[in-house]
């Protein structure tokens, strides 16, 4: 796959239910040796649930982008606008497993960082499980540094044990 046939657009509703399957697709992976079964279902049912993604998209309380290769659904972000000026928080980036390494990735974050230049942003910052390797590395390699630790309880018992992590943009 060429880095190049990606296609990255404003995600609409009608998006909705290819976000959920990428979402519900790569947590199985990412997070089977991560988080229990349980935690994982209550998050994905917290997060990922039709009305609430509709409701934040029309709202402009998040902005959703999804890549597509081949119009096929691959990956997809979502990000908001914070309190600190000139500072946004990316609040989820996830592709499809069988699309990992191909750049895809890569190719949201830009698109993420030309967004944000148009708005006058200077700086992303994201929360990464802190046992989440693979994605750290990643962010790393694409220029974040860790700002700090958090634990978050996200209900139900459950928490988030997270780095947060911040990239100035050039």
């Amino acid at each position: 796959m060429k880095n190049a046939s990606i296609q990255i657009k404003n995600a609409t509703t009608q998006d909705i239910a290819d976000i959920i399957a990428i979402a519900y697709d790569s947590w199985a992976v990412t997070y089977s040796t991560i988080l229990s079964q349980e935690q994982m279902t209550y998050m994905l049912n917290l997060w990922y649930d039709a009305v609430g993604l509709k409701n934040k998209m029309l709202s402009g309380e998040e902005f959703f982008y999804i890549a597509r290769f081949n119009h096929k659904a691959i990956g997809y972000m979502s990000y908001s606008q914070t309190t600190e000026q000139q500072k946004a928080k990316l609040n989820k980036l996830y592709i499809l497993p069988s699309f990992l390494g191909q750049g895809v990735g890569k190719k949201l974050l830009q698109y993420l960082v030309f967004l944000l230049q148009q708005q006058n942003m200077n700086r992303i910052v994201l929360n990464v499980n802190k046992y989440n390797s693979n994605a750290i590395a990643f962010y790393k390699k694409t220029g974040f540094h860790v700002l700090k630790e958090e634990v978050l309880q996200i209900g139900n018992g459950f928490i988030m044990d997270d780095y947060v992590l911040e990239k100035i943009l050039p």
